[in-house]
């Protein structure tokens, strides 16, 4: 076929061949960009998957930085650094490990909170209070009641529980230290205050009531504004809720505008506004061993007492509106849950290990050394309330190795732990080794009874009594025989915890005449060891096995 064109040449066609070879080469150009995309696809699943479960199989020290370690000292990440803080003062350290700033002040029993660029450390049950920003420019002031909780907005307002005479005190103060709110709520209204939280803007307060009515037990959540809807009120409540037969012991805003309330069987997700209102609720079957909220996410640690050791443990992360993003299960004995952006961080005295949101281990860390670490201790008040404190002294906060045996006595006792029905949260802390028959973790108090018990018992049977023996004189008796065995003083001292050596050659050795005969013995056989030592000088290879004190 003939076809004319405008530039009078003729171009010749044949119809039928033409269109067979144009549909063919458009299908190969289709298959070949469908192949294209596929293949992106493809690369693009692989590096999220790649991602997601990486793994680190290495650790790396980059730097390690030296501090003199107190009994109180305590650290947190803040803006790419690190703050670290004690009873004597407060320093800031970048990322590279410099000292940027530091200061000093004396505060006993430190419990710090920070937002934005301000920091606040509070003595607990104290009444003294450090407010820091940034830069590290510090303003101090104190307060009319001891303290129990404290947290901080992001314009350096503070809200604070306080332990009054006649009920409890719930106030605030501006960065200037000026008062701008007290509220009294007293056991027998309101019931007595477990946990706050300060919205970020310094407008809203969360508070955990725990009420008790007779032999009834119930959580209250309340939402106080300090606001106009506050004021319209009458008294800075614009809503709450109560929980019967659980207890609540932490709550949290999530961002500006939701929180969350966590009790020992359940997480209740709240929308905030002018007033507070339930939005969902998520039951646990399992007894909560550790919590860790941020703005975005609420992570967990189950433990399930009748799962096999690789089930025990079960971290568990739920995004603010309540759906579960992740589940990973372990065995590892841990101690302390950090919550990142996109990872858990699980770590204990011989385990380390970081888990992403895709529940895949991405990091993880045995440590061999055997080391128990102090510092802190349980106490029970007049007023029967459980807390956590730190020890005794600067010395009495250590690390301490132990033997195989008494990890091995250790071992055994977290085997054949019995926990009650729903684990106690004290401070933070959960999962304690030994109970009484209520449920509450025992205190010096409760093994001093047990200890005179066993010995009345003992003397109810044998002519030959036994004098009165107490958990504190076993560890005068440890001291006592470690100092015979020869040990060295200032290594014992630091077993001990004793700030002064002093403490531990006068009060805690009691060794006598035997003991003085005994080690002058020694001391002879050790010289005549060395005459003949001298005597056979070239003729045989020592070593210091044979001068070892037997």
């Amino acid at each position: 076929m003939e076809q004319k064109t405008k530039s009078g040449f003729s171009l010749y066609v044949n119809s039928n061949e033409n269109i067979q070879n144009a549909l063919f080469l458009r299908e190969k150009k289709k298959k070949y960009r469908m192949g294209l995309i596929i293949a992106f696809v493809v690369v693009c699943i692989c590096t999220i998957f790649a991602y997601r479960y990486r793994t680190y199989h290495r650790m790396k020290v980059v730097k390690t930085i030296t501090k003199e370690l107190t009994e109180s000292f305590q650290s947190f990440a803040y803006k790419k650094g690190t703050i670290c803080y004690s009873e004597d003062g407060i320093s800031f350290l970048d990322g590279k490990g410099n000292e940027k700033w530091n200061k000093t002040y004396s505060i006993k029993n430190p419990q710090a909170s920070y937002c934005g660029d301000y920091i606040v450390v509070a003595s607990k049950n104290g009444n003294e209070i450090a407010l820091l920003d940034s830069d590290g420019q510090m303003k101090k002031f104190s307060v009319s009641y001891p303290i129990v909780d404290l947290e901080v907005a992001k314009q350096g307002v503070i809200a604070l529980i306080l332990h009054g005479d006649n009920g409890n005190y719930i106030e605030l103060y501006d960065a200037a230290q000026k008062k701008l709110v007290s509220i009294k709520v007293t056991s027998d209204q309101n019931g007595y205050p477990m946990d706050i939280d300060l919205s970020s803007d310094g407008q809203d307060l969360l508070v955990s009531y725990l009420v008790v009515d007779g032999i009834n037990v119930k959580s209250r959540v309340a939402l106080y504004n300090f606001g106009q809807e506050g004021e319209d009120s009458g008294d800075q409540m614009i809503g709450g809720f109560d929980f019967k037969d659980t207890v609540i012991p932490k709550v949290s805003f999530m961002g500006d505008s939701k929180a969350v309330a966590i009790g020992d069987d359940q997480m209740i997700f709240f929308k905030v506004g002018k007033t507070i209102s339930k939005k969902q609720t998520i039951s646990f079957d399992k007894d909560v061993s550790s919590v860790a909220v941020n703005d975005d996410y609420a992570a967990f640690v189950f433990e399930d007492q009748k799962k096999t050791d690789q089930e025990k443990y079960e971290a568990v992360v739920y995004n603010k509106t309540g759906r579960k993003l992740m589940s990973h299960k372990f065995s590892s004995e841990y101690n302390k849950l950090l919550l990142g952006e996109k990872e858990l961080l699980l770590a204990g005295n011989y385990h380390c290990s970081i888990v992403n949101f895709a529940g895949h281990e991405m990091f993880k860390k045995d440590f061999k050394k055997r080391i128990v670490n102090i510092d802190h201790q349980l106490q029970r008040t007049s007023d029967m309330r459980y807390v956590i404190e730190s020890t005794k002294t600067n010395a009495g906060t250590r690390k301490l190795p132990i033997t195989e045996d008494v990890a091995r006595c250790f071992r055994a006792i977290i085997e054949d732990r019995e926990p009650p029905q729903r684990e106690k949260f004290i401070d933070g802390y959960a999962g304690f080794l030994f109970y009484d028959k209520d449920g509450n973790p025992l205190v010096a108090m409760h093994w001093e009874h047990r200890f005179n018990h066993m010995v009345k018992r003992y003397n109810d049977i044998y002519r030959i009594q036994m004098p009165n023996i107490t958990p504190h004189i076993c560890r005068h008796t440890y001291c006592s025989n470690m100092a015979k065995s020869g040990m060295n003083p200032k290594t014992l001292q630091y077993l001990m915890g004793h700030s002064e050596i002093g403490v531990t050659l006068n009060t805690y050795t009691h060794l006598g005449l035997e003991d003085a005969t005994d080690e002058l013995k020694r001391m002879e056989d050790l010289e005549n060891a060395r005459e003949e030592l001298d005597k056979t000088s070239g003729k045989k290879a020592v070593t210091q096995k044979m001068f070892r004190a037997v």
